[in-house]
């Protein structure tokens, strides 16, 4: 008998390790059930493909698939039933009406795996494994439009059991279309999936009742022709399917298969589907797909269900409604039609999946990490899907823009902050991209470098709210209102980029950018203080004071933290001109440093840490104690560079940010307290009394790894994460900020700023972010992990 996925008596919503099918060793992770569902179940999708959420309670979600990116829909809908003998259950917790439902689901994920233990009163027991392809260091494995939901069925009687096992999919509803047509099917997809017949409805424009499904015959003919030429003749035109929706669900293998129309809330088609599936209805697009069984006793089956789609363009608004610029993504360039897609799952689903497999291995058998660490690394890159687009080159995109590289950007938060790359959100949460998928790092920073102004300025966002576009729109940069902090990240990504892959010929490419943006960030202000001061004078857009990337909060004169970037800025430019042979350019930046250091050292330190800010011109200074005012020690750490300010200082500043703003927030770490470690009144900072913005607790956690007190930057880090994934139930739902106080949610959803923890391993070991690539290393260990076919 097979057992199952995972063990199903582990404790709920605490990291536990355990045993797991697939697994040679032990794994870690965080279990769900029906009492303790999570706020968003798992994403299923990958790079720029666009996701559908498979929530803990067994229904379908939030989706993407289709061309909303902005305004996301939900299903709420059962998608997978079973029925034995002369019953029958939908597969989730929810109740319907007229059918049997799952007494409960225990529910591990691990993206992009979901494994899924379900509770019936049935004599056959029956587990889920979901997945999409994901494959760190592999884009196109990792860009296919696809998940795979494999049915595990168990005989656990002492007699032959019969039954039905079938999967729903409601599809668009209409509520989610191009003008264009939208094609689906459900079919059997085995070796010689285009035998039979084909079943074939279209849309021929948005909102409108579909034409009578067309049955297409003889399609095995074509299937032995070119592949490029096989739908012509056929009576799939390309004009059909040419810019719109579509998608395939089916089975793979040969399994006799039984079509028929979504069965949605529709407990009495659910408690019929041995029988019967309700016909196609035009009006509703969904469809079902069913597979009847027989299990001798003690016999496990395994029945794979494919769900894949192509839509190849987005809106830059994200909403079908308001389009504003369409863009193509880069994946519909790679499939022609989304039968390619189901064609490349026929030969590699088996191999891909030991790959997912295999480098999930590497990383939970990693004893350097903690087990919640391990578990929290491989879960975080599921946000790479909710916040993902990589278009093609071809307009609106410039010209500038190189085909084999596209343009890859993320949304900072689509239902939150809808904004194309956000630079502090790029800087920070791009971590990953570097190490895993350095093309796509590549790509956006081309954009970067395309984007920049005439005066060196790069842009805050390539488009969305705070440029005064729409949310999913990459070609309308815009400075914003983060001038004085939008030029570091960009020379931060350029380093970060070099360092890890070591390509001398992109420092070459990219230096003339690097100079540029660092020459206008510290020309922001012309006083004695300049480098650690802000901007003189406005120069951000339609504002009427300047900020910074900590944006709640007002800035002038002299900032600690912003004063510690620039430092970190100068150095790495002048790292960079030294590389290029620039040495006029990097005694410049020398000199930059020098006076920035002395200002920042005679000037901001009070004995017991560095102030917040003070003005010169006021006489204005903030005592209060700023929890992330060594930013700029963990930037130039991280990329292999020494401390930018005083070592003694700043080990000093951390024991007085652990005694002051770390006591206050039972859930991280608060961003402001008083001297004497009191909370400060809401009115006087930005997030509230209690905010806790999860980046900078990150990067001020791993400050004090770097310190060698690992145990309060583990502590801080896991307290926040614990808060996040176990109390509050949003693995899968990233807030930006918290309220330590009560660890509740207080901005944002959908957040990739968490990927920064991918620079945790770094920091526990003293290394830059470059030592985690050299042969050997954890990530250069994962991606190799990964590539075992």
């Amino acid at each position: 008998m097979q057992q199952t996925l995972f063990p199903t008596n582990l404790p709920v919503l605490e990291w536990t390790e355990f045993a797991a099918s697939g697994f040679k060793e032990p794994v870690w992770g965080l279990i769900h059930r029906a009492a303790r569902p999570a706020v968003e179940g798992m994403p299923l999708g990958g790079i720029d493909t666009g996701c559908i959420d498979l929530e803990t309670n067994g229904t379908l979600g939030t989706y993407s698939i289709f061309t909303n990116l902005l305004m996301r829909y939900r299903f709420n809908l059962p998608f997978l039933g079973l029925a034995v003998g002369d019953r029958a259950w939908t597969l989730t917790t929810n109740k319907l009406h007229g059918v049997q439902c799952a007494r409960d689901i225990h529910y591990w994920g691990h993206y992009p795996i979901a494994d899924l233990e379900y509770e019936l009163d049935s004599p056959v027991t029956i587990g889920m494994r979901a997945w999409s392809p994901f494959i760190p260091g592999d884009v196109a494995a990792s860009s296919i439009p696809a998940a795979i939901f494999e049915v595990h069925l168990r005989n656990t009687a002492s007699a032959q059991q019969g039954g039905t096992v079938v999967f729903s999919f409601p599809g668009t509803d209409g509520r989610d279309l191009f003008t264009g047509s939208i094609w689906h099917q459900a079919l059997n997809i085995g070796p010689g999936f285009f035998d039979g017949d084909l079943v074939v409805g279209y849309h021929k424009g948005p909102y409108e009742a579909s034409d009578e499904a067309t049955v297409v015959r003889d399609l095995s003919k074509v299937a032995s022709e070119d592949r490029t030429h096989k739908y012509q003749d056929s009576g799939v035109a390309s004009g059909q399917v040419e810019g719109g929706s579509s998608w395939i669900l089916g089975v793979l293998g040969d399994e006799p298969i039984r079509l028929g129309g979504a069965l949605d809330d529709d407990g009495p088609a659910w408690a019929n589907i041995r029988k019967a599936l309700p016909p196609r209805d035009h009006i509703n697009e969904g469809t079902s797909v069913a597979v009847d069984f027989a299990l001798d006793p003690g016999e496990h089956k395994v029945v794979r269900f494919v769900l894949a789609w192509r839509c190849p363009h987005w809106w830059g608004c994200g909403t079908y409604v308001q389009r504003g610029s369409k863009f193509t993504h880069m994946y519909a360039a790679r499939f022609a039609h989304v039968a390619q897609v189901v064609e490349l799952l026929i030969e590699q689903h088996a191999s891909l999946l030991k790959r997912i497999l295999a480098w999930q291995q590497l990383l939970y058998s990693e004893r350097t990490l903690p087990g919640w660490l391990r578990d929290t690394l491989i879960n975080l890159l599921h946000v790479i899907t909710e916040v993902s687009v990589w278009a093609q080159a071809e307009p609106p995109v410039g010209d500038w823009c190189r085909a084999e590289d596209g343009l890859f950007a993320m949304n900072e938060s689509p239902r939150t902050c809808p904004q194309m790359e956000c630079a502090p959100c790029s800087y920070q949460g791009s971590l990953p991209m570097a190490l895993f998928f350095p093309e796509l790092a590549l790509s956006t920073l081309r954009a970067y470098k395309a984007y920049q102004f005439p005066d060196g300025a790069v842009p805050m966002v390539f488009g969305g709210l705070c440029g005064g576009s729409e949310g999913y729109e990459i070609t309308q940069p815009a400075r914003a209102y983060q001038t004085t902090t939008n030029g570091l990240c960009f020379v931060g990504m350029v380093d970060r980029y070099w360092r890890c892959t070591g390509d001398d010929a992109v420092l070459r490419e990219f230096y003339p950018s690097v100079k540029k943006s660092t020459q206008f960030t510290m020309d922001l202000n012309r006083g004695p203080d300049g480098v650690i001061s802000m901007p003189d004078r406005i120069v951000s857009e339609d504002v009427t004071h300047e900020t910074e990337w900590i944006e709640c909060a007002e800035w002038h004169g002299m900032c600690s933290h912003v004063g510690g970037l620039h430092l970190a800025n100068v150095i790495m430019a002048q790292r960079m001109a030294e590389a290029v042979g620039d040495q006029d350019f990097a005694d410049q930046c020398r000199q930059w440093f020098q006076q920035g250091s002395r200002s920042m050292e005679q000037k901001m330190w009070t004995g017991q840490y560095y102030l917040q800010s003070r003005d010169a011109e006021s006489g204005d200074v903030s005592e209060l104690v700023l929890s992330c005012q060594l930013d700029g020690d963990w930037m130039a750490k991280t990329h292999g560079l020494p401390s930018v300010f005083d070592p003694a200082r700043s080990k000093i500043a951390l024991d007085t940010i652990k005694r002051t703003c770390l006591p206050i927030a039972e859930h991280g770490v608060v961003l402001f307290a008083s001297p004497h470690g009191q909370p400060v009144p809401p009115d006087k900072v930005g997030y509230g009394t209690y905010g806790v913005i999860v980046s900078q607790a990150a990067m001020l956690a791993m400050n004090y790894m770097y310190q060698d007190d690992e145990e309060v930057g583990l502590d801080l880090c896991r307290r926040m994460t614990y808060n996040i994934c176990c109390r509050q139930g949003s693995t899968w739902d990233l807030p930006a900020i918290i309220k330590g106080d009560t660890g509740k949610r207080y901005n944002g959803h959908d957040y990739y700023l968490y990927l920064i923890f991918w620079a945790i391993p770094a920091a526990l070991e003293k290394q830059e972010l470059a030592d985690l690539c050299q042969p050997g290393a954890l990530i250069d260990r994962i991606i190799k992990a990964g590539q075992v076919h």
